[in-house]
């Protein structure tokens, strides 16, 4: 942690483990000079690009490819600018690539030589000096990897759950359980002993303290878990929740309502004043295990629990 924040480079989240701090730096005129200072184009060759890998459009980043920009102006052409990629998605001056974390640094790389151009047809239209405007078969192939930069896995979490969300499931310090029958009713009621929300209840189980919590805190906060939506794979099975969990601190709630056969959960949390923040759906296909375990300590004797983890 130490070495990543060296310098107090803006590492903003790493994991969901307390409080998260936001530092944000001003780039200074002496970290351009010396980023300049190893640019160094061959004399006598008529194109030259620089391509920076930019992990996120953030204000540092911005202010250091702004200044960059403006110092090669008809020097070179820069490409990867984070802004100018409307359907990338970027995390918050961070981002996750290839398993690893990494912070707002660009990493740049030049490129010089006769290159392909394409046609500059505003120049045309306009009679002015033609510009050499590099085409797309020298820059086409970087800028998608470039693209392929997204945000870490936990700051998706935190983008659909809230921080409000997060920040109680972590204080959680117990939880009721209820073995359901996986039926619902058509409308919705509150918890009467024969129901949690629309879900029939089976059998409640026996009120669980502030570790089972913690676990459960910890299953959900996974990196592991996943949201529908652009790239999720469409599930063919049937919703039919066999358990809920429901976890306090003080007057706050959530209600965890969990399906085994098709690995989804719905998260619904409620505020100190009762306010419901709505319904959020996760995937958990790769966190089956942690959510079974936890299944079978709920209800230790129950035969379809204890043997999920063979399934």
């Amino acid at each position: 942690m130490k070495r990543l924040a060296q310098d107090g480079q803006g590492i903003e989240l790493l994991a969901i483990c307390g409080n998260i701090e936001v530092q944000l730096n001003q780039i200074s005129n002496q970290t351009l000079d010396d980023f300049m200072s190893h640019l160094r184009f061959p004399v006598g060759l008529p194109d030259h690009a620089v391509f920076l890998l930019q992990p996120g459009d953030n204000r540092p980043s911005n202010e250091f490819i702004d200044q960059l920009k403006a110092r090669l102006r008809g020097k070179a052409k820069v490409f990867g600018d984070a802004r100018e990629q409307p359907m990338a998605t970027f995390g918050l001056g961070y981002c996750y690539f290839d398993g690893q974390v990494c912070t707002n640094t660009s990493i740049a790389m030049t490129l010089s030589g006769f290159l392909p151009l394409q046609m500059d047809a505003v120049s045309l239209m306009r009679h002015t000096p033609e510009q050499h405007i590099i085409g797309w078969e020298v820059y086409g192939p970087l800028e998608q990897f470039g693209k392929s930069f997204e945000p870490n896995p936990l700051q998706k979490l935190v983008d659909r759950l809230g921080i409000g969300t997060v920040r109680f499931l972590q204080q959680a310090d117990r939880v009721d359980v209820f073995r359901l029958t996986g039926q619902a009713f058509e409308k919705p009621s509150s918890t009467n002993g024969q129901s949690i929300d629309e879900w029939v209840l089976k059998q409640t189980g026996k009120t669980q303290g502030r570790k089972f919590a913690r676990e459960l805190a910890n299953a959900i906060l996974n990196e592991t878990n996943s949201f529908a939506g652009a790239g999720a794979v469409i599930k063919g099975c049937l919703w039919t929740p066999s358990i809920a969990f429901r976890t306090w601190h003080a007057k706050e709630s959530a209600t965890i309502v969990v399906c085994f056969e098709c690995n989804s959960l719905l998260i619904e949390y409620r505020d100190a004043e009762g306010k419901n923040h709505g319904r959020i759906s996760m995937d958990f296909d790769m966190n089956r295990d942690t959510f079974a375990q936890l299944a079978q300590l709920a209800f230790p004797s129950d035969e379809a629990f204890k043997h999920l983890q063979e399934d």
